[in-house]
């Protein structure tokens, strides 16, 4: 169209061999993705995949986002659970319109401080496990990222912008950085081997959960800036030194007890 974008109405399907998506300018894919052969996309614009196209793609085989941005706006954007997905560094991957992918995703970087994993509009939900091959981002806008499996690689995360991080099991991370928005945890190792983490102004540390932090446990101190300590639900137990900042203070909140 005028507006340099490329639309695909038929099926793309990936037969014998790789096939490659190069988008030097947006490309947008309305029908769906078949085959069972890898699919990499290259180019430094976006792929987009509809949610017109979420019924008719049975995609089954690897996907590699080497460059750009592999824009999911369905739930089969990535193919069906039976394939993975490998986000190259200073590619990305964009969720948006309340989407659940099941794919096993390996990822890295930070695509130029936008996030390798960007959350951009309402809530979405990854069901897959994530592997990280290196340091990593999270971007979450003013939204809700879950990740419902375990996140593997013992690489060290940083969460970004001023959304909702949602990390539902243990996590094998070397390291976590909250900067912006909120994490919520729903076991003690949800922030992996983390031993400490700072809670700065308009942060929040979210617990979902019975859950007991002490000296026996990964995490043993929390810094707080300004920041929020927030009990999501049930009743946590904080037996770890808190830490305030100089002229700085602490925001208790949450339907649930911190004691």
């Amino acid at each position: 169209d005028a507006a340099g974008t490329f639309r695909m109405f038929g099926q793309i399907a990936a037969g014998v061999n790789t096939l490659e998506l190069r988008a030097d300018a947006q490309m947008e894919i309305q029908t769906g993705l078949s085959g069972s052969v890898a699919i990499t996309k290259t180019g430094g614009n976006r792929v987009v995949i509809g949610g017109t196209a979420n019924v008719g793609t049975t995609f089954s085989g690897q996907l590699n986002v080497n460059e750009g941005i592999w824009d999911a706006q369905a739930n089969n954007a990535l193919g069906t659970a039976v394939g993975s997905t490998v986000i190259a560094n200073g590619a990305r991957l964009e969720l948006r319109n309340g989407i659940t992918l099941s794919d096993n995703i390996s990822v890295t970087g930070n695509s130029g401080g936008n996030g390798a994993i960007r959350n951009e509009n309402n809530t979405n939900v990854l069901n897959g496990v994530i592997t990280l091959t290196g340091p990593t981002e999270f971007f979450v806008n003013a939204t809700q990222l879950t990740i419902s499996q375990g996140i593997l690689g013992n690489q060290a995360l940083t969460k970004t912008a001023g959304g909702l991080l949602i990390l539902k099991q243990d996590d094998a991370l070397s390291n976590f950085n909250l900067n912006g928005g909120s994490v919520r945890l729903s076991t003690v190792n949800g922030l992996g081997s983390t031993s400490t983490v700072s809670v700065d102004s308009g942060e929040s540390l979210e617990f979902d959960g019975s859950l007991t932090f002490n000296s026996g446990t990964n995490l043993t101190s929390l810094t707080v800036n300004g920041g929020t300590l927030s009990g999501f639900s049930g009743t946590t137990t904080l037996d770890i030194p808190i830490n305030l900042g100089f002229f700085s203070s602490i925001n208790f909140a949450g339907a649930g007890n911190l004691i």
